[in-house]
C-alpha cells in the first residue's frame, strides 16, 4: 500500500511537470518533431512491417506505429497529440524509476529518491515535453529491466 501512495505522489508532484501547457512550452517546435510525425502518419495509413526498417535513419518502424496509432486514438497526429503521447512517457519512465530503484535497493526512499533525481533530470524533461522518440528507448529498457530483476529475484521465467 505504501509503494501505491508514493506512486502516487511521484504522479501529483511530476503531471504539471510533463503534461502541462505543452502545446505552449517549448514553444519553438524541433524539426525532428515535424519530422517523426509524419513518419508516423505515413507508415500507419501505409502498412508497414513492424518489424522492419524506416526510411527515417533506419529506425525501427514499431516505435514510429506505436506512435501514431496512439496520435490517431487521441484524435490524428498533430503537435499536441503527441507531445501528450510523449508526456505520458517520460511521467511512465518516472514511474517504472521507482520501481525499478525499489526492486534492486529494497528500500521505499532510496526508490523515490532514485525517481526523483530521474524525473526532475533537465534532459528527460525536454525530450518528454516534445515530440520526439528519444525517451521511447529509456522507457522500453526500464521496463525491461525492471521485469528482469523482478523476476530473478521471484525466481520466475514469466517476467525474465
Amino acid at each position: 500500500m505504501k509503494d501505491f501512495l508514493l506512486i502516487a505522489l511521484l504522479i501529483i508532484i511530476f503531471a504539471p511537470i510533463y503534461l502541462v501547457s505543452l502545446y505552449e512550452i517549448p514553444w519553438q517546435i524541433n524539426t525532428d518533431e515535424i519530422t517523426i510525425m509524419a513518419v508516423s502518419k505515413k507508415l500507419v495509413e501505409g502498412h508497414a512491417d513492424p518489424f522492419g526498417l524506416s526510411f527515417y535513419f533506419g529506425f525501427p518502424n514499431l516505435s514510429f506505429l506505436v506512435f501514431g496509432w496512439l496520435g490517431k486514438a487521441l484524435g490524428g497526429i498533430a503537435l499536441l497529440n503527441m507531445r501528450i503521447i510523449h508526456g505520458f512517457f517520460g511521467l511512465s519512465i518516472v514511474i517504472l524509476s521507482y520501481l525499478f530503484f525499489r526492486i534492486t535497493t529494497g528500500s521505499r526512499s532510496l526508490g523515490a529518491g532514485g525517481a526523483i533525481i530521474l524525473g526532475a533530470n533537465h534532459a528527460l524533461i525536454g525530450v518528454s515535453r516534445m515530440a520526439m522518440r528519444d525517451n521511447s528507448g529509456l522507457l522500453v529498457e526500464l521496463a525491461a529491466l525492471t521485469l528482469l530483476i523482478f523476476g530473478l529475484e521471484k525466481k520466475s521465467f514469466l517476467y525474465s
